[in-house]
């Protein structure tokens, strides 16, 4: 026979099994939802290629005659290729994250020849844009080396540096720097422009997932996916750092990230090989 105290200590477990198999198919509809995209993402990427390298052949490479006309079409179909790109690249990189597959190798890294190897492949991207690449090439000199993966590195440099320049002005500039934040222990490194600028009510938003600022300045007609900066956050915070932006509509903005330091043992447990690059790269500064 069941007292009263029976009952209701098994209608507590009767609501928080009930509970339980509530969040159990809400998180299958999750993994659900996340393997669906990873799936379509990678099947969309081989067609977006493939056209992306078909157009470039016709355009770029001049394999076809084409009309001026027929040109200016084919090249907005180019454009909107490339942004699809973009986005089927990004909603892969959300799709791993948030499923917990995306893959950090972290190690102890010099700042320099990292930053080095980011301005050196988006200068191109920064001439045609005609904005000034400037790096602070003594604030690079002496920092301690952090750990991080190095590719995972480039991918943030990149992207934060081609947001500046893709809501910069024509003759503006771009400028790079980092410093040692030796109370925290971590590298900080700063990308600073004199572009359009970002509203302040937009800023506690900028780092959410799908986030984009809408106005009526020139930087409706390049609004992106809303993803860029929600992925770069995560990959930042999951090596352990931050992120943050300071702007001000008009005048430009500063987009700053941090990692931490490597520590002695860190260091101590690449191999000699390892060690040598590290100590050679270290005198290796990006150029202006």
């Amino acid at each position: 026979v069941f007292t009263k105290d029976d009952i209701q200590f098994l209608d507590i477990i009767a609501k928080q099994t009930a509970s339980a198999i509530e969040k159990s198919r809400f998180y299958q509809d999750d993994q659900l939802k996340s393997e669906f995209v990873s799936i379509a993402s990678h099947e969309l990427l081989t067609p977006t290629a493939a056209i992306q390298g078909y157009l470039s052949m016709i355009l770029d490479e001049k394999m076809a005659q084409v009309d001026p006309k027929a040109e200016e079409y084919l090249r907005k179909v180019q454009n909107s290729a490339h942004r699809l790109a973009e986005l089927v690249t990004d909603l892969l990189s959300v799709s791993r994250i948030e499923g917990g597959r995306i893959v950090i190798n972290k190690a102890p890294q010099a700042v320099a020849p990292l930053l080095k190897q980011v301005i050196d492949e988006i200068k191109v991207k920064a001439d045609m844009a005609h904005i000034q690449l400037s790096v602070e090439a003594n604030s690079l000199s002496n920092l301690p080396l952090i750990m991080t993966d190095p590719d995972r590195f480039i991918q943030i440099a990149m992207n934060l540096i081609s947001n500046a320049i893709k809501y910069g002005r024509a003759g503006g500039q771009v400028r790079i720097s980092a410093e040692s934040d030796t109370q925290n222990q971590m590298v900080v490194v700063h990308v600073s422009d004199n572009g359009i600028g970002i509203p302040a009510e937009h800023l506690p938003h900028l780092f959410e997932k799908f986030y984009r600022v809408h106005d009526d300045s020139a930087a409706a007609e390049k609004v992106g996916t809303g993803l860029g900066l929600y992925i770069t956050r995560s990959i930042v915070e999951l090596q352990g750092g931050r992120i943050w932006v300071r702007s001000e509509a008009g005048r430009g903005s500063q987009f700053s990230f941090s990692l931490p330091f490597a520590k002695p043992a860190e260091i101590q447990a690449t191999g000699p090989a390892e060690r040598a690059t590290i100590s050679t790269t270290l005198t290796t500064t990006p150029t202006h």
